[in-house]
């Protein structure tokens, strides 16, 4: 009986993690099916949570007040958002951040879009959100 009680637990989670990796899927897809926007609409969104689209156009390292930080600028001219990406955020990325993007990459990124300084912005606080 407890064999098969711990059996029937093991069951129940495996389904769990299964259902919940499905719906995490069809979310993400649905996602960028419906909610990707162009970069010259970045400033119409402000506070909304959308995809766009666009090649690196410059890439920066600094030092914040708090942190070191990784500013990804997209797009240029006016048609632009910058990814802001904190140094101990991208110390997880697999490949590491310096390897995996680059100058002239053509990249999606997901994530709530927001200003700063009056420029468009889109914090990445983990490596499932940009997608080459």
């Amino acid at each position: 009986m407890i064999v098969y009680l711990l059996s029937m637990k093991q069951l129940s989670t495996f389904l769990l993690i299964i259902c919940s990796l499905a719906l995490f899927g069809q979310h993400k897809s649905l996602t960028f099916k419906t909610d990707t926007i162009a970069l010259a609409e970045v400033a119409a969104h402000m506070n909304s949570y959308k995809v766009v689209c666009g090649s690196i156009e410059r890439i920066t390292t600094t030092d914040a007040d708090i942190e070191k930080v990784h500013l990804i600028r997209v797009g240029d001219g006016e048609d632009r958002v910058t990814l802001v990406v904190w140094y101990t955020d991208a110390l997880d990325w697999d490949p590491p951040f310096e390897e995996w993007l680059a100058v002239g990459d053509k990249i999606c990124v997901q994530g709530q879009i927001s200003a700063y300084g009056g420029q468009p912005r889109i914090e990445v606080g983990n490596q499932g959100q940009v997608h080459k």
